[in-house]
C-alpha cells in the first residue's frame, strides 16, 4: 500500500497530492492530542482508507503516561475504544507514536519514564479488548506501535522485544482454537 500523511492533517493537502499524482493513497496517516478523533478522521474512514490514527498522551502536566496506566484516564479510553469500534471498518490505533523522543529515562522527555508507556499502553490495548474494539476479539481496531531508534530495536536475549516495547501483551484469541496435529 502507498501511504500518506499531510502536515498538520490538512485533508485538501492530502487530496491536491492524489489529484496531482493521479492516484488515491490507500493508507493515510492521522495525528491527535488527548482527545476523541472529529469530523476530520470520521470523513476519511468513510472514504474507506485505512487510518492510522495516532493519539499522543495527555500532557505531562496532566500526568503523561502514569495518568493512562493509573486508570485517571479510563473514561476517555473508554471514549477511544467505542468511537473507533463504531466506525465498523478497519483502523490502526497508535498511542504516542515515537515515545523514545518523550521517555525521561532515554531522551530526557516529560512524558515519563519507559515503563510508564509500557503500562500506559497496556491499560489502552486491555480497554479496547474489554470493550470489544480490538480486531483479536472480533473488532476492526488494530493496535500499532511506532517507534524508531534503539527503543524499536533493542532486543531482550533469545530475539524477544526488549522491556520498552509494549507488544508482549497478549490479547486473548476469540472464536479461534488450536488444531492438534
Amino acid at each position: 500500500m502507498i501511504g500518506w500523511h499531510e502536515d498538520r492533517n490538512n485533508v485538501d493537502g492530502l487530496r491536491a497530492n492524489e489529484a496531482r499524482l493521479g492516484m488515491r493513497f490507500a493508507l493515510v496517516r492521522h495525528y491527535h492530542q488527548w482527545a476523541l478523533p472529529g469530523r476530520l478522521l470520521d470523513g476519511l474512514v468513510a472514504e474507506g482508507r485505512l487510518v492510522v490514527s495516532s493519539h499522543k498522551a495527555p500532557d505531562p502536566a496532566r500526568g503523561g503516561w502514569a495518568a493512562v496506566a493509573s486508570g485517571a484516564e479510563d473514561r476517555m479510553i473508554v471514549a477511544l475504544a467505542d468511537k473507533y469500534r463504531s466506525y465498523g471498518r478497519e483502523i490502526v490505533f497508535v498511542f504516542h507514536h515515537e515515545p523514545h523522543d518523550e521517555a525521561a529515562d532515554v531522551k530526557g522527555g516529560t512524558y515519563g519514564k519507559a515503563a510508564d508507556f509500557v503500562a500506559a499502553w497496556r491499560r489502552i490495548h486491555g480497554i479496547f479488548v474489554k470493550r470489544g474494539a480490538h480486531h483479536s476479539v472480533g473488532g476492526n481496531v488494530l493496535f500499532g506501535y511506532s517507534a524508531v531508534d534503539t527503543w524499536a530495536l533493542r532486543r531482550a536475549p533469545g530475539g524477544s522485544p526488549g522491556r520498552r516495547s509494549p507488544g508482549r501483551c497478549a490479547a486473548p484469541r476469540v472464536g479461534r482454537t488450536r488444531q492438534r496435529t
